[in-house]
């Protein structure tokens, strides 16, 4: 009889997966947004600029939208800026404590850990390694929740929408054909289940009653890798942001393609709701399709913490 492969084994390949995508955030964040460096502009304004003062090498007047179908300006959607134009990444580096220290090389143990804390073959070889690991990672939970709500409150450190209620809209001749909520209400929500599922997992865990235990921390891991996941889904967005401009110039205009900074910084917003709006669906299904899979999962997560 074959022996069966650890099941943690696919949540250790997601680890180390995150591990990699939150490197790539820290040095798009550091040092610059790669897509920067093949466009002549990373701005309207900064096209502007160079028109006005004359270092713009003999190039035509063109329309905004022009600009962003020629690749002359890096096309919206494809970065984070603010509606001057300036890309956000700049601010967190002013911040190097609270947004790198305090959240990001955090979120990326935080990776690691939780993957070999779902992994059986560790648990089952070294219990008391994982009972101090599991403590630590639930410490570091709390610090992600608790700094990233800290984050969406400091301006400049957080790409969020000013009104934590808004939804994101996509129009086509003038009518709403979908729409998403902001960043901001998905991440404080997200917040709110790491807390909860944390303090399940724990709390059944000092119970004694290990199978609601193990549920639940594969709900906490859930909920947890929904912020990684929406990286990797910001990834295929900007990706897709990269081709948008060469459909038609009709087709964009019907769509109100962005045609000015302050417009560029609205739908870079949406796009950033979008991804962490996917990865909750993404999360969502998961734990559906893991709770389906297996039944006595229902019970264990409906035990009471007596």
């Amino acid at each position: 009889m074959n022996a069966k492969p650890p099941q943690g084994y696919s949540l250790l390949t997601l680890g180390f997966l995150s591990a990699t995508i939150f490197t790539f955030v820290w040095f798009q964040y550091n040092a610059s947004i790669p897509t920067e460096w093949f466009f002549s502009y990373g701005s309207l304004a900064e096209h502007d600029n160079a028109m006005t003062h004359g270092n713009s090498s003999g190039e035509p007047a063109l329309e905004p939208i022009e600009l962003f179908r020629q690749y002359k300006v890096l096309p919206p959607m494809a970065s984070l800026r603010n509606s001057s134009g300036q890309f956000d990444f700049i601010q967190r580096k002013e911040a190097f404590g609270l947004y790198y220290v305090g959240h990001a090389f955090p979120g990326l143990l935080w990776c690691i850990l939780m993957a070999v804390q779902n992994t059986n073959k560790v648990r089952e070889a070294y219990p008391c390694t994982h009972r101090v690991l599991g403590r630590i990672t639930l410490a570091i939970s709390t610090l992600l929740s608790l700094s990233g709500w800290s984050l969406l409150r400091r301006k400049g450190l957080s790409f969020r929408h000013e009104d934590w209620c808004h939804l994101h809209k996509v129009r086509f001749d003038g009518r709403t054909v979908f729409l998403w909520p902001s960043f901001a209400s998905m991440t404080d929500m997200i917040g709110l289940l790491v807390l909860f599922t944390g303090y399940k997992t724990i709390a059944h865990a000092r119970r004694g009653n290990y199978a609601a235990h193990r549920t639940w921390a594969r709900f906490h891991t859930y909920t947890g890798f929904a912020i990684p996941v929406q990286r990797a889904c910001q990834g295929f967005l900007f990706v897709v942001a990269m081709l948008v401009p060469l459909l038609p110039k009709s087709i964009l205009q019907r769509f109100n393609y962005p045609s000015s900074d302050e417009s560029t910084y609205e739908a870079e917003l949406a796009c950033m709701g979008l991804a962490v709006f996917l990865a909750a669906i993404t999360s969502a299904f998961i734990v559906y399709r893991d709770v389906s899979r297996r039944p006595s999962r229902r019970k264990h997560a409906n035990a009471k913490v007596n």
